[in-house]
């Protein structure tokens, strides 16, 4: 409970956080970004990532499960990821999946459907830090409903590259 306390007030001094602890329960991350102005778009939104890892087939390998939720003025878009991690080293890991995107309007009524596949790669720096480089491919048409608000978002693609690193604690 404590540090669920603790976690929750360092969102508010730093507006990104993430967490996760050495046991063995599933690893768990959680990341939050507040009224952040994407200039492309000239919009503000609110980001939120969450993440569980599970040990399957030994020490190497690993589900990790992910949820991503971007609300904005004119929608929400969610993205859960299905990855199997598997550790090269004990520092590098590669990882791959499938991830399904839906978009919703402003009341959470599903609107759209996607499917992505994502590939990635996690060096841990130690312990407490790792950075990543991942990208997203767009398998699927997006933004096709004809009464979906979606001018800002026409022509443009949903597929990424992301590079980052998470602090650990």
């Amino acid at each position: 409970m404590k540090r669920l306390i603790s976690s929750l007030l360092l969102v508010g001094l730093f507006q990104t956080i993430n967490a996760q602890e050495t046991s063995t329960q599933p690893i768990d991350s959680f990341t939050q970004s507040d009224e952040v102005l994407n200039s492309d778009l000239g919009i503000n939104y609110f980001y939120g990532s969450y993440f569980s890892e599970y040990d399957i087939l030994g020490d190497n390998w690993t589900l990790r499960t992910e949820l991503h939720k971007t609300i904005t003025p004119h929608f929400n878009y969610f993205e859960y990821p299905f990855l199997l991690k598997y550790g090269v080293t004990n520092k590098f890991s590669v990882m791959a999946g499938p991830k399904v995107n839906i978009l919703t309007d402003n009341t959470g009524v599903p609107r759209e459907y996607s499917m992505s596949m994502t590939t990635g790669v996690q060096y841990d720096v130690n312990d407490n830090l790792n950075i990543y480089a991942r990208f997203n491919l767009l398998m699927t048409e997006q933004f096709e409903n004809e009464g979906f608000n979606t001018q800002h978002y026409q022509g443009k693609s949903r597929s990424s590259f992301n590079l980052g690193s998470r602090f650990k604690f």
